[in-house]
């Protein structure tokens, strides 16, 4: 297999190695020579295959169809979140995944961006032939500015991604989770091959601006842990979110504050899917997908509520088998409240400070 840097991949030998890690050097260094400015308008240069997962289990047979208007709401995601009319401003700004859009898309804000990062998210406006300005996010996939390559002794760090897989996870996520667009992930309108200032050629994911805060913000603004009833609302919403997204085959494999948003009324929507695995999956690499969702799910419980107050709802969810959708809380394995409740919430706690008062 060869990467879009036109070196071999995985590196049988450490000649390899030193070959890939010589190509990252001389493009980061390109990357950070030639940054990305707000006003920069995309060039659209043609639309990405992925094939970088040789896993049957993660082809991504829709290309044709990414960023097309939606299928309705699947019946078994239904109960993932509050019923309401779904976002509406995609038929207006809809991309065609076999051609160029007829518009042009420029960038104007930078979300998350520098060295050291798996994406370089922006804010973004999508400008039509008759000057409308639709607000959108875009992600591009730059991995000159993915983190470092590391070695572990002569080989390769095995946690080292490339731009290829983790932009081919996005992808397939989103086709798997189509009939949950526009409501618990944002719309996707399409995954392209964009040219950079610095003449690197990237995947760009163009989506839904979704208007929120993060979770801890969220708490703040109705009382946080001491408002238990509002707590268990958000615990029990995201627990219906991990559920529609693993019946729909997909797990998140990255929950964390920074890759959820809370609509005023509640509304939690996820993205950011560059992890995402198979529910299927049997790597023997890592844990279970569902069983690290389930961990990841757990320790975001933490910028809403106290140890013990997850604690009791969780054992309260897992053991009435009429509550189908509390199934992420059950594929966890047993925590152990000293080892991994106790440490989490303090980390989390700390966190959670930090965000929300950098948020003011």
């Amino acid at each position: 297999m060869s990467l879009a840097w036109d070196v071999p991949y995985p590196p049988r030998n450490l000649s390899e190695i030193n070959a890939l890690m010589k190509v990252w050097y001389k493009h980061c260094d390109a990357a950070l020579d030639s940054p990305i400015m707000a006003g920069h308008t995309l060039q659209f240069i043609g639309v990405p295959t992925f094939d970088f997962l040789p896993s049957s289990l993660y082809n991504v047979t829709c290309a044709s169809y990414l960023g097309q208007p939606l299928a309705p709401v699947n019946d078994m995601t239904s109960d993932a979140y509050h019923h309401g009319p779904r976002r509406e401003y995609f038929e207006t700004l809809r991309l065609d995944s076999q051609s160029m859009p007829d518009f042009k898309v420029v960038l104007t804000e930078p979300l998350s961006t520098g060295r050291g990062k798996y994406s370089q998210v922006w804010k973004a406006e999508a400008i039509g032939a008759e000057g409308d300005a639709l607000p959108v996010v875009v992600k591009l996939f730059q991995g000159s500015l993915f983190p470092e390559p590391k070695m572990i002794g002569q080989k390769l760090d095995p946690e080292t991604l490339m731009q290829e897989e983790v932009s081919h996870r996005e992808a397939w996520a989103y086709e798997r989770l189509r009939p949950a667009q526009g409501t618990i992930v944002p719309y996707s309108y399409g995954f392209y091959n964009v040219k950079l200032p610095c003449n690197d050629v990237v995947c760009a994911h163009i989506m839904e601006y979704i208007q929120g805060t993060s979770l801890g913000t969220y708490a703040a603004t109705y009382g946080g842990h001491e408002n238990q009833e509002e707590t268990e609302k958000v615990m029990t919403t995201m627990t219906k979110v991990a559920y529609a997204l693993h019946v729909l085959g997909v797990a998140h494999c990255d929950w964390s504050w920074r890759n959820i948003r809370v609509s005023p009324h509640g509304r939690v929507v996820i993205f950011d899917f560059g992890m995402a695995m198979n529910v299927e999956d049997p790597s023997e690499n890592t844990l279970p997908p569902l069983v690290m969702d389930g961990r990841l799910l757990w320790a975001c419980f933490y910028y809403v509520a106290i140890p013990r107050q997850v604690a009791r709802w969780s054992v309260k969810m897992q053991e009435d088998p009429t509550v189908l959708w509390a199934r992420p809380m059950r594929d966890v394995d047993r925590l152990s409240y000293d080892e991994w409740i106790t440490p989490n919430y303090t980390w989390a706690d700390r966190v959670r400070g930090e965000i929300i008062r950098s948020e003011h």
